[in-house]
């Protein structure tokens, strides 16, 4: 138990995963939207949301607890792939005194059976005390490798979104956006060449910014296409 407060309090602190931080493809407007509303409007619904790696799953559910927090309504993020190798019962103990509950990657515990149990227990438990519970993972529910049917079922029944892959264009458009953010001038020549050279993994792609701007800072100088190239050695 000793271990399991020693990572907890970390997975609630990531400042920067807020609503207004998240770029909104055209196709994810509509989850969004239904995530704000249903803090604000203090739902009991329950919200499943599926995607590959890399596409601000984690973010959102973070932006979650956030426009909770800023609305006083307690919550709690759990990360499931971290938190996975401990016991279920205790990771869970504290959802009741949640008023909202985000469960991220919840693939993560596909196959172990006492954490399909605690979750299908803990689905019930949030039904019966009228308390929602936002949920992600990396395929829609009926797709999961998860041996307990019945969490299944419920898993599938929930209302659904599933976000799709960036397109390059779309990709562009959020480094633009990243970057007026943290207040870096990033022509369109610039843009597109990190977009050609970088991975196209959405997290490396902000990682490029942060390099790039940290060396900008430090070294005094304007972020240009040789300074690109130099500073990420492509």
């Amino acid at each position: 138990m000793d271990n399991l407060q020693q990572v907890l309090p970390v997975f609630a602190s990531n400042d920067d995963a807020y609503f207004d931080s998240f770029f909104v493809a055209e196709d994810q407007r509509l989850l969004v939207h239904s995530l704000r509303s249903l803090i604000e409007e203090r739902s009991a619904d329950f919200l499943y949301f599926s995607g590959s790696k890399g596409l601000g799953k984690s973010h959102l559910l973070q932006a979650v607890c956030h426009l909770a927090s800023d609305l006083n309504q307690s919550n709690l993020f759990l990360p499931l792939g971290q938190l996975k190798k401990f016991n279920p019962e205790e990771v869970l103990s504290e959802h009741q005194n949640a008023q909202v509950l985000c469960l991220d990657d919840v693939h993560e515990i596909s196959g172990n059976r006492a954490w399909e149990v605690a979750l299908f227990d803990l689905y019930n438990q949030r039904i019966a005390l009228q308390l929602p519970l936002y949920i992600s993972a990396n395929a829609p529910a009926a797709l999961l490798d998860i041996d307990l049917a019945d969490l299944k079922s419920r898993l599938s029944a929930v209302l659904s979104f599933q976000i799709t892959d960036l397109s390059d264009a779309e990709k562009t458009a959020l480094l633009h956006f990243r970057a007026a953010q943290r207040g870096m001038d990033l022509n369109e020549s610039c843009l597109s060449y990190i977009i050609a050279r970088s991975s196209r993994d959405i997290n490396a792609l902000i990682q490029v910014l942060q390099t790039l701007d940290q060396s900008s800072l430090a070294q005094g100088r304007k972020i240009t296409l040789p300074f690109i190239k130099s500073v990420m050695s492509w």
